[in-house]
C-alpha cells in the first residue's frame, strides 16, 4: 500500500492572491473590522477569534503552514507572538515596524507570518500590507522552501 500526500492551497476568489489569516490579541480593535474592506479588495481573509496569544499564533502557524495561507497577527506583544510562531515548523515570521520593510522580509527571509503592533500603523496602512501579503506568489524552485516574491503585479 502506497500512501501519497497532496497539498491543497485554500481557494481565492482571484488569480494570484493567496489566502491571508488574520488575527489579533489584546489589540485595541478587532480584525474584524478590516475583513469587508480586504474582502472588497479580492483577498481571501479569514478571521481568527480572539482567544489569547498562544491560542491565536497556534491557529495562525497552522493556517499557513496546512493551509498554504500568509499569516497577519496584530498585537502589542510583538516579539512574544513572532518567537511563539517561528517554534512552528514551516513558519517564518517577523516583527514588522513600518510597511516599507514588506518588500525586504519578503526577498531575504520568504516570511510567511507578519507580526505588527496595531498602534504603529493606520488602518489603510494596515489593509495596504495585507494586501501585499496576500498577493506575494512563491517560486518554488527557488529554493527548498519556496521564495516569496514581490506582490504580483496590478496589486
Amino acid at each position: 500500500m502506497a500512501i501519497a500526500w497532496e497539498r491543497r492551497d485554500a481557494p481565492s476568489p482571484q488569480c494570484g492572491t493567496a489566502a491571508l489569516c488574520l488575527g489579533t490579541c489584546d489589540a485595541p480593535w478587532k480584525a474584524a473590522v478590516l475583513d469587508p474592506e480586504l474582502i472588497h479588495r479580492g483577498v481571501n481573509v479569514h478571521v481568527l477569534p480572539p482567544l489569547g496569544l498562544a491560542t491565536v499564533v497556534a491557529e495562525l502557524a497552522d493556517a499557513v503552514v496546512r493551509g498554504g495561507a500568509r499569516g497577519l497577527l496584530l498585537t502589542p506583544h510583538t516579539a512574544a507572538a513572532a518567537c511563539l510562531a517561528n517554534r512552528q515548523r514551516g513558519v517564518r515570521a517577523a516583527v514588522l515596524a513600518h510597511p516599507g520593510e514588506l518588500p525586504d522580509l519578503l526577498a531575504s527571509m520568504a516570511v510567511n507570518v507578519l507580526v505588527v503592533a496595531p498602534a504603529s500603523m493606520s488602518r489603510f496602512a494596515l489593509l495596504r500590507l495585507a494586501q501585499h501579503l496576500a498577493a506575494a506568489v512563491c517560486d518554488p524552485d527557488s529554493s527548498r522552501h519556496g521564495r516569496l516574491l514581490s506582490p504580483a503585479a496590478g496589486t
